[in-house]
Parts: C-alpha cells; structure tokens; sequence
C-alpha cells in the first residue's frame, strides 16, 4: 500500500504536469479524483508555489501559480527568466564601479540592492569577493553631491513637457558663475562620469536650434514649474540619436568632418564615434567622415597625436593648427 507521502508525490507531479500542458487545476475536481479533501489540493498548489519561488532565487527564473476566478481554478504563469544571472551581476557592477557616477553614499547601496535581489547567497557572495577591492577603493565624483533623487524629478518634468526654473554654475576661466535660467528639458544622459540635462533655453530661438547639456552636479537648486512648453512630433528629441552626435557633451552646431587616421585600430574610432563612416582606405591610411555637435570632437581628435590628420571643413582645419602651433610655442620656449 502506498504511504501518505507516495501519494502526496504523485499528486504533486500531477498537478504540475497539468499545469504545464496549459490546464485549468480546479480544487474540487483534483480532490474528487485523488480521494482526498481539498485541503490536500491546495497544500499541494502552495507547494509547487514555494518551489517555483526557489527556482527563482537560484536560477533567476520567474514561474507562479495564480488563481483565475474567470476559469474557476489555478493556472501556470509562465515568464521566464526574468532577474539577472551571477554572470550578468558581476557585468552590470563592473560598469556601475568604472563609471564613477555617484558618490560612495550613493553608489554602494545601489551595488548591495543589486547583489541581494538578484542571486542567492552563494552567488552574492561570489560576486562580491570579485568587486570587493573595487568597492572598498572606489572614489565617486568630486563634486562630491548627492542627486540621485533629482533624477526622477526632472525625468518627470521631461516626460510631461513641464519647464524647469534651474540656479546653475557654469565655469568659465575655472571660476563659478551663478546664473539663473528656464529651461526647457528634453533628456537625461550620461556620459564621461557626468550626468546632464539636455534641453533648450526657454523663449530664445536661435539659441533653440541646438540643444544645451547642463551638468546635473552643477544645478544648485531647481523648481519645476507649472507651465507646459510644446514640442512638435518631428522635433521630437531622441536620447540615443543625440548621443551619436555629441562627443565630451560639448554643444553646438550640427557639422561633418573629414580625417585621416593610421592608427593601431580603426574599429576604435568607429566606436567612438558612432556616426563615422570609411571613405576610403591606401596603405593603411583610413579616410573617416562623421557628423558631430560642436567640437567636442575636437578634443578627442588632439588626444590622437600623429596618428589622424582633419581635411575637411577648412575652418576646422584652421582651428586643429592654430592649436598646434600653440602647443608647438608652449613646448618650444
């Protein structure tokens, strides 16, 4: 005869063999054919949910049981995996560690959330010993600001077209200038350990024609104000493209350049510069054209030394030796 407990195995894989086919598993039912009251059916059903709870904490996979009044029973919620693997922890806290873009205060606590709601034990603990020097030796921005809670706020005056009154310091010469303007917001991005706030001055249309990023850290204080600016479909402004455009988040007019580049690795420049195409190419000497905002991209094609050589716009040639030359006085003295 069998026990109890043989009995309570059988049921179990039945009922999430049932569950797996797509079948509805009423209570009343299953107890009627297991000859057991329905009790026993519903410890079962809060079994397989404790079990698919631990898949998820070992595997990342995201499987419940739910009950739907409509079927009159129990059916199987299928997702998938959903969390992240230990593989790809280790990856999203590397990045976050290497980015530098919150203070300590603010950061480690963003790293501890990620370690203990998406692996287990074991695994949170394998991860950690990996980053544990970078974590103890990280050094955060020196500005040295918490603002990782403005960040929601001005992502919401972005996505309901409210205008932002902002107190900001700008430098100029090394020194802090407190200037108060309104602004209209359009994107949030991150880049070379600084987040910004892209946007465009309220009520000044030259200035409208080309986006403006200013340097969240050096907002003092804002206000989000009441009154709603309009933005049409086809100036719509997309994070992603802007970022294609913009090199060191240096504005200004939209404009192609063209360069010659013998380098170790052209695969470097066209990952730096995702709008770079290859014209040509002789002798190892690559002929690159990209458009860029400004010239941002000006200070990353000096960072080049004497592996690239600007051709075109002539007025960016001109710019590229007048810095030369004013290398050349400085080390030639």
């Amino acid at each position: 005869m069998e026990s109890e407990y043989d009995l309570k195995g059988f049921r179990i894989l039945k009922i999430y063999s049932d569950l797996l086919e797509g079948k509805v598993v009423k209570k009343k039912e299953y107890a009627e054919y297991f000859g057991v009251h329905e009790r026993s059916i519903q410890r079962d059903i809060k079994s397989l949910k404790d079990f698919f709870g631990e898949m998820k904490v070992k595997y990342g996979y995201i499987n419940d049981i739910e009950y739907k009044r409509a079927l009159g029973g129990y059916v199987l919620k299928y997702q998938g995996r959903r969390s992240l693997s230990k593989n790809e922890i280790l990856a999203v806290c590397k990045i976050l560690l290497e980015s530098k873009a919150f203070i300590k205060e603010e950061m480690m606590p963003i790293i501890d959330t990620i370690l203990d709601c998406c692996v287990n034990a074991a695994e949170s603990q394998q991860v950690h010993s990996i980053i544990a020097n970078e974590k103890f030796h990280y050094i955060g921005p020196k500005h040295n600001k918490p603002f990782i809670n403005n960040l929601w706020d001005l992502g919401q005056a972005i996505s309901e077209h409210n205008k932002i009154k902002i107190n900001y310091n700008r430098v100029e010469n090394s020194k802090e200038i407190l200037s108060s303007v309104v602004i209209n917001p359009l994107g949030l991005i991150f880049a070379e350990y600084y987040f910004y706030l892209i946007s465009y001055i309220d009520g000044d249309k030259e200035i409208e024609k080309f986006p403006i990023a200013f340097r969240i850290d050096r907002i003092k204080n804002f206000k989000i104000l009441d009154e709603k600016f309009f933005v049409a479909y086809s100036n719509h402004f997309e994070d992603g493209e802007y970022r294609k455009y913009i090199q060191f988040m240096q504005g200004g007019k939209l404009q192609t350049i063209e360069f010659k580049f013998w380098g170790k690795s052209v695969e470097a420049i066209l990952d730096r510069l995702p709008t770079a195409q290859i014209v040509d190419e002789k002798d190892g000497v690559f002929t690159i054209k990209a458009e860029t905002y400004g010239n941002g991209v000006l200070m990353w094609l000096l960072s080049q030394g004497d592996k690239v050589e600007v051709t075109k716009p002539e007025h960016f040639r001109n710019e590229v030796k007048e810095i030369v030359n004013n290398l050349y006085n400085i080390y030639n003295k």
